[in-house]
């Protein structure tokens, strides 16, 4: 991809993802510093991973909170397109808890039962 129309994308991405975080969507997370980028990497067996990255570049450890930035940085960096990034992820210290719904139909999630025990603590974006 050329790199205006990179940018192009990232910018308009980061624009997309702001006007839904004003609407209210994790209004209470939006100014803890609990962001990163994250990027698609795969190891040795072939596997795609999204590993988080700090808005300087580094990689980020899920244990380390300092490596975490805030929302507004986050997307700020994104929308410049000159970060080689997938997206934005947050990272999800104690006491919060995130249960994925995207799963493959295999997913426990799928079965009747257990969706109805697990869908109402689901958060939808």
């Amino acid at each position: 991809m050329l790199p205006e129309k990179r940018r192009e994308r990232f910018t308009a991405y980061a624009e997309t993802l702001e006007k839904r975080f004003k609407k209210g969507i994790l209004k209470t997370m939006q100014y803890k510093p609990l962001w990163c980028l994250y990027k698609l990497e795969q190891d040795e067996q072939g596997n795609i991973h999204k590993r988080p990255y700090t808005p300087r570049n580094y990689p980020a450890s899920i244990y380390k909170p300092r490596q975490w930035a805030s929302l507004a940085n986050v997307l700020e960096v994104l929308a410049t397109g000159n970060f080689h990034d997938s997206g934005i992820g947050m990272m999800f210290p104690v006491p919060y808890i995130l249960i994925d719904q995207d799963a493959t139909p295999d997913a426990p999630i799928y079965d009747r039962e257990a969706k109805k025990m697990v869908h109402p603590l689901a958060l939808r974006l």
